[in-house]
């Protein structure tokens, strides 16, 4: 896989303040639930205000994305932000996993506050990218085809698309930067999203 077009991914993901200040400009709806799996009132608390936004949808992340001049990464553009162009098994390296490099295998019960674990960086310095919430990305799911290819997207239409990242009860090998999964782009309480920008 080689990747020629620049851009820069956020280095956390979206948090709940982020998509409240994107529902206030009357353009993001609301996730499907204020809750969390242990926090009942968990979206519009400010007490969350820095935690990822869960139970949005594939096409509530998109939108937020573009409202914020933005779009979800590419399968390929956020699986080179987790480990560049090594074989890292880890967006830290290959380290084997604790608690103080990710919120994984129920370290803390639930999601956790963006950037707490910043031993955890990827190469490029972006956090939680193993761990706390799966994240949507741009593509439907197809099966690698196992040949090299520039800038790689997926296919231009599907029946579901690809999350990657483990998230907060996950443990190996879910967490590892090439592990992916395939859903319906439906609304879940362990998956968020980040977005980049194109340069």
């Amino acid at each position: 896989m080689t990747l020629t077009k620049a851009y820069k991914i956020d280095e956390f993901e979206v948090t709940n303040y982020q998509y409240l200040k994107c529902e206030e400009a009357g353009v993001c709806t609301a996730p499907r639930r204020n809750d969390t799996m242990n926090y009942p009132n968990y979206h519009d608390n400010p007490a969350f205000a820095d935690f990822p936004v869960v139970y949005v949808n594939w096409d509530q992340a998109a939108e937020f994305c573009a409202w914020a001049g933005k779009e979800l990464p590419t399968e390929a553009e956020w699986e080179y932000a987790a480990k560049s162009e090594d074989e890292r098994q880890y967006p830290w390296g290959n380290e084997e996993p604790s608690c103080d490099l990710l919120n994984y295998n129920f370290c803390v019960e639930d999601v956790s506050q963006v950037g707490d674990y910043s031993e955890g960086a990827s190469p490029f310095g972006v956090l939680d990218m193993a761990g706390n919430v799966k994240e949507w990305v741009k593509d439907w799911y197809a099966p690698y085809s196992g040949n090299p290819e520039t800038d790689p997207e997926g296919p231009v239409s599907g029946s579901e698309k690809v999350v990657r990242g483990g998230c907060f009860y996950n443990g190996n090998p879910s967490i590892k930067t090439y592990a992916r999964y395939t859903i319906e782009p439906i609304s879940l309480p362990e998956i968020g999203f980040r977005c980049i920008k194109k340069e």
